[in-house]
């Protein structure tokens, strides 16, 4: 293995750790403040965070993503002095934009919480979301090019820093402004992370400067630098406008749920407490066994891209349907996991039992939801990106006419049906799209057949084992911890005994 691919895998490797981490420290995290805000401030929060996120899109524009490519390819050329230019012409146009949306968002935050958000309790938290707008926008530049470098060190040290800051700040403060009610204990969640993203920004502008003034190749010409900017807006454009149009679909989506579940009959308050326990609680756990997915989509992408540049067909679709039977398998057992254990995971991790309504009614549409995912970098890997826009874009229009129609007529319910339809249209659309591209065999058999049995088998001795432990006095969230490690081994086992997972998987 080449030195370049040797960094790439280690890089990859890491990467995909770190994810895991902090992913499950955002489990955690999440875990607590539920305990503390309650299903309704989660709501709250939910919608904080849609509206903060179409500022951060707009403020960051694709810049990154700019950022990272050029520098990537000016390594390559050796036009250091390139780098430095790109990455400070960047900078004052994320900085810019920032300032455009971080000014937006204060001034008129008041109208955006009772015209759009329907809610005044939000209005300080968006104040202090808007403070942190700039600062998370020159962070997101400064990381796309240590990510072009191959210095993953300060981005992943940067993460870390984050979540710790904003966790010591959330824990000190939560407790304590919670008695004076929901819109303070908001406004603490955001001001940890804002806390956390000036830190954070600081730290990468520091470290920056430190590369910067001890590598002396920053200095040298190589390569003329006038069409820079060019390139950047070719590269930041695009994406900036798929990310504009698809943060846009997401934020009138969460507007709109509420308003619907208040025609359908709900208090303001109930409507925003489902938004909360179905997007803010459940939907963080049952996306937990997807960060293996998230990681395998990464690497997909330049993997697919280079056996079709060579016209590999046989390792294209190699790769395309080993991906597709690993989701599945992680699909399947997901599923089981959830509809049969709902109730036991939403007292073990939430201490509340109502939650596990939630968890029944949405695993069914996991195993589509995760080959849906999947399915995402498989498309970008054969250079369908429109294509996969497209889609994207078809599903968000459906779920908000969804929301529209079925919601006043259905409520929650009507949520839940809502999410089914629109994964299982996303899932048809991209599936039938990768088949018509690559003519790639379907293997039901071993994606879902054996799979559909195996996880049955488990399940049923998963359920013998726990009816054995709960005689004990044990505590609930160490048994279904157990039973959940037994059945994954039964699972893995089988799976293995019957060949439909192989030691190079």
């Amino acid at each position: 293995m080449g030195k370049k691919a040797e960094n790439l895998f280690v890089n990859t490797i890491i990467l995909t750790i770190t994810a895991l981490i902090m992913r499950v420290i955002g489990i955690i995290y999440k875990v607590y403040i539920s305990n503390e805000l309650g299903t309704e401030g989660m709501g709250l929060y939910k919608l904080i965070g849609t509206v903060s996120s179409l500022a951060i899109t707009f403020a960051i524009s694709g810049v990154s993503t700019g950022v990272t490519r050029i520098v990537s390819e000016e390594v390559s050329k050796k036009n250091y002095s390139n780098i430095k230019t790109i990455v400070f012409k960047s900078g004052v146009i994320c900085g810019g934009l920032s300032i455009v949306a971080s000014t937006i968002l204060f001034v008129f935050s008041e109208n955006i919480a009772l015209l759009f958000l329907k809610d005044e309790r939000v209005i300080m938290s968006l104040k202090i979301v808007a403070i942190s707008i700039p600062f998370i926008a020159i962070s997101s530049c400064i990381k796309g090019y240590f990510f072009a470098v191959r210095d993953i060190f300060i981005p992943i040290t940067s993460q870390f820093s984050e979540q710790f800051i904003k966790i010591t700040v959330v824990v000190g403060l939560l407790s304590l402004v919670m008695p004076r009610g929901l819109e303070y204990g908001c406004a603490v969640l955001v001001l940890g992370t804002a806390i956390s993203e000036i830190f954070s920004c600081i730290y990468v502008f520091i470290a920056y400067k430190l590369e910067k003034r001890e590598n002396k190749y920053f200095s040298i010409v190589k390569g003329k630098s006038d069409d820079l900017l060019k390139r950047l807006f070719n590269i930041a454009l695009p994406v900036a406008g798929s990310s504009y149009i698809m943060s846009g679909f997401r934020t009138l989506e969460m507007m709109l749920i509420p308003t619907s579940l208040v025609k359908f009959g709900m208090s303001t308050r109930e409507a925003v407490s489902i938004l909360g326990g179905v997007m803010g609680m459940v939907f963080p756990i049952i996306s937990f066994p997807a960060v293996l997915l998230m990681s395998l989509g990464r690497v997909l992408i330049p993997e697919i891209s280079r056996a079709r540049t060579i016209n590999n067909n046989e390792r294209v679709n190699s790769l395309i349907s080993r991906s597709i039977g690993f989701t599945c398998i992680i699909g399947i057992i997901s599923f089981f996991i959830f509809i049969n254990f709902y109730n036991e995971l939403s007292i073990s991790i939430y201490n509340r039992a109502d939650i596990g309504e939630f968890f029944k009614m949405i695993s069914i549409a996991i195993p589509f939801m995760y080959i849906d995912m999947i399915i995402g970098g498989i498309l970008n890997g054969l250079n369908q990106q429109v294509k996969s826009l497209e889609y994207q874009i078809l599903e968000s229009v459906l779920r908000i006419i969804l929301i529209y129609v079925i919601l006043p007529l259905k409520g929650v319910n009507g949520l839940i049906i809502t999410m089914f339809i629109t994964t299982v249209f996303s899932f048809t659309l991209s599936s039938i799209r990768v088949i018509k591209v690559t003519n790639l065999k379907l293997d039901l058999v071993n994606w879902v057949v054996k799979p559909t049995i195996f996880s049955f088998i488990s399940i049923t001795f998963g359920k013998v084992v726990y009816s054995q432990l709960i005689k004990y006095d044990l505590n609930i969230g160490a048994m279904i911890a157990m039973v959940i490690f037994i059945i994954l081994m039964i699972y893995l086992l089988l799976l293995k005994i019957f060949n439909c997972i192989k030691l190079r998987d």
